[in-house]
C-alpha cells in the first residue's frame, strides 16, 4: 500500500476504513486527501492531524494519536457516500454509495466499517461538541477479509458529506478522497 504527495499511512487506514476493504490483491494508492469537494461545501469540522499509524508485533496495523471537533454534530447526524470513477478521461459517478440517515445509533454497531475505531472511543453518543477530543493508543484497526474485486482498479473520488444541525441551523459539510487501485 502507497501514499504520495504529503499523506501519511493513517489516511490510507481511514480510507480502508469508511470502503471497507482493508485486504485483497490490490493496493490503494491515496493520490489526495481531505480535499475540498470543490462543491460550495465548507470542509468537516474534525481535525484529524494527530493521528498516526504504527504496526503491533503481527504487523497489524494500528491507529494512535487523536482527532478533535471543531463544531458540535448533534443527533442527527446523516453521511452521504458517493464515488467518482476516471474513464476514458472524464470522472463519472459510480457504484461506491452509501446513504446513512443517521449515524449516531450506528456508532456502536459491529458490522460498520467505522467500528473497529469508535468501539475504542470515550464517547460513543451523539451530541460530539466543539472542542471534543478523542485519543487512540495502538488501536487494532481489523481487516475485514474482503478482496478488493478486480473490476475496482483504477482512479477513484470518494465524497463524504455530513449534515448535522447546530445552534444556526442545518450544516453540511464534506471532503474528498482521490486514490487509485492497483493490482499486485
Amino acid at each position: 500500500m502507497e501514499c504520495k504527495h504529503r499523506c501519511s499511512r493513517t489516511q490510507l487506514v481511514l480510507v480502508l476504513l469508511i470502503l471497507g476493504w482493508a485486504k485483497g490483491k490490490n493496493v490503494v494508492e491515496i493520490t489526495d486527501f481531505w480535499q475540498d469537494c470543490e462543491n460550495g461545501k465548507p470542509m468537516i469540522s474534525v481535525d484529524l492531524t494527530d493521528l498516526e499509524m504504527g504496526e503491533d508485533d503481527e504487523g497489524n496495523p494500528t491507529l494512535m494519536g487523536k482527532f478533535v471537533f471543531e463544531a458540535d454534530f448533534n443527533d442527527p447526524t446523516k453521511m452521504i457516500v458517493s464515488s467518482e470513477r476516471l474513464r476514458q478521461g472524464t470522472w463519472t459517478p459510480d457504484a461506491i454509495t452509501r446513504d446513512v440517515a443517521n449515524m449516531c445509533p450506528l456508532i456502536l454497531e459491529e458490522n460498520e466499517v467505522w467500528y473497529a475505531v469508535s468501539s475504542q472511543m470515550n464517547q460513543t453518543t451523539c451530541p460530539f461538541k466543539k472542542g471534543h477530543v478523542e485519543s487512540f493508543s495502538n488501536v487494532l484497526v481489523n481487516s475485514y477479509g474482503v478482496d478488493i474485486p478486480h473490476s475496482f482498479i483504477g482512479d477513484w473520488r470518494i465524497y463524504i458529506e455530513v449534515t448535522t444541525e447546530r445552534e444556526d441551523g442545518e450544516h453540511t459539510e464534506c471532503f474528498r478522497m482521490v486514490f487509485t487501485i492497483k493490482e499486485i
